[in-house]
């Protein structure tokens, strides 16, 4: 049986972004080098084991 993992950001202005628009809130490399190494192979474990994702401002009602 498959996991669903349901994450939603919710804002009062419903914009999840910041004023210029980018979202670098959001990063490609999360972890610094100060990271403990078992929280980051946990959290890449999760990450990799991700095969579908569904974005986007409408995908609910």
């Amino acid at each position: 049986m498959r996991k669903l993992i349901v994450q939603q950001w919710v804002t009062v202005d419903n914009i999840a972004a910041e004023e210029d628009g980018r979202l670098s809130f959001v990063s490609g490399e999360p972890f610094s080098e100060t990271t403990n190494p078992a929280f980051k192979a946990r959290v890449m474990g999760v990450i990799d084991s991700v095969d579908t994702m569904i974005l986007g401002a409408n995908t609910y009602v």
